[in-house]
């Protein structure tokens, strides 16, 4: 019993020794770190300011030319001149490019929305894990105590000829899948522990502030509007720029234009023929031309358009798609909501004062003489086993509270 005490000890100040090189945080700002550091949300914020900066393609005209004519027969005449031209497409189409390339940084930024929605989910499901764990730990720590004495007392029970060796086979087995379970605790919290390491990006040492699961707010809605959720939001931005990639496609069918304008230049020193080659004296300027370039065939554009269409007709079967999945996942959140709010209900009106009752019953039954040791811990069993039950059914709880407030908002 001594050497149990020493190792109990000697666990508990490497606990403590642990602890003091843990960065507690809250779920929030747990929240803060992950949604600053994930490489995930880097990227989608990082995908949001590229399409930002595409923006400023919208306005996008050809290559100047730049053309030289000389012709060795004549002198200062068109024929002759330096010719600058610019082609151009319809303005409209300036125009649709802007708002399509608009609508791809709305639903760039919806998205990163989502990924942070998303992110925030998990990360708040991993804090409130590891308060679980913790809880469960301090729990089954409390319970292997219990049945710690329970084996001493069936072992002596048992050395003295007062119980059978089944009374404490039974304990020794109670207190090993007990110890196992604890093992298998720690493996979780561990486990637990790298995970948000991963969320949050750091190497620090991350522990929650709470050691103490505490049930979660929600404000009951009848339904779900799939248009006012996260998704909702982004597939309808989605769609928007679907309606903008049809629109821009079909400004192939529209006419470009150019327009050129010439100066006279001529080589004096480049006359193969001997003839008069003298500049027109009376200015430089040798004229303008505008061009219309029409479409005559619309093969390629008319594919480009059905293409764009099919596009947006994926988009809206994802759309609905998304709706569906939520809808069932709310519904079946919504069951769960309701099944663990009913035993947490049970459980802070009844169970757990009934649990603390039984305790105190069995005390004060034990010390009047009224009932044994072993009967006294099995009661101490029964009513912390309650207390793990409440524990697992609040964890329950806020996960459907969670999962029901990431759909929602």
């Amino acid at each position: 019993m001594i050497s149990n005490r020493i190792f109990v000890a000697a666990v508990a100040m490497l606990a403590w020794i642990a602890a003091g090189a843990q960065k507690r945080l809250t779920m929030q700002e747990c929240i803060d770190m992950a949604v600053k550091n994930n490489y995930g949300i880097r990227a989608a914020e990082g995908e949001v300011e590229k399409s930002q900066l595409m923006q400023g393609s919208a306005w996008d005209l050809d290559k100047t030319s730049l053309s030289l004519k000389q012709d060795p027969t004549s002198g200062g005449s068109p024929d002759n001149s330096l010719t600058l031209s610019q082609s151009f497409d319809f303005p409209t189409v300036y125009a649709l490019r802007r708002r399509s390339l608009k609508a791809e940084t709305a639903v760039a930024k919806s998205r990163a929305g989502l990924s942070r929605k998303q992110l925030s989910a998990e990360v708040a499901n991993a804090y409130g894990q590891m308060v679980f764990v913790i809880e469960k730990k301090r729990i089954l720590a409390e319970q292997d105590t219990i049945i710690g004495k329970y084996l001493h007392l069936a072992t002596v029970r048992y050395m003295a000829g007062e119980a059978r060796q089944l009374e404490k086979l039974t304990a020794s087995r109670m207190r090993s899948e007990n110890r196992m379970e604890l093992e298998k605790t720690d493996a979780e919290y561990r486990a637990l522990k790298q995970k948000m390491r991963e969320l949050l990006n750091t190497d620090e040492d991350i522990a929650p502030a709470d050691e103490q699961q505490k049930p979660l707010t929600y404000e009951e809605t009848g339904s779900i509007d799939f248009a006012s959720t996260a998704e909702g939001e982004y597939y309808s931005k989605a769609l928007d720029m679907g309606n903008r990639k049809v629109s821009e496609a079909k400004s192939g069918y529209l006419p470009n234009f150019s327009v050129g304008l010439s100066t006279q230049m001529v080589f004096k020193g480049w006359n193969p023929y001997h003839v008069d080659r003298s500049r027109f004296g009376k200015g430089d300027f040798m004229g303008f031309e505008v061009g219309v370039g029409l479409p005559l065939f619309f093969g390629s554009t008319r594919a480009k358009v059905k293409a764009a269409r099919k596009d947006r007709e994926i988009t809206e079967l994802y759309g609905r798609q998304s709706m569906q999945r939520m809808q069932t996942e709310y519904d079946i959140q919504k069951g769960n909501y309701l099944a663990a709010r009913k035993r947490m209900d049970y459980y802070t009106g009844e169970g757990l004062a009934e649990a603390r009752e039984m305790a105190r019953i069995a005390q004060v039954s034990y010390e009047n003489g009224d009932i044994g040791y072993v009967e006294y811990i099995q009661s101490l069993l029964e009513s912390v086993n309650t207390r793990l039950k409440y524990a697992e059914t609040v964890r329950e709880y806020n996960i459907a509270v969670i999962n029901l407030r990431n759909m929602v908002k």
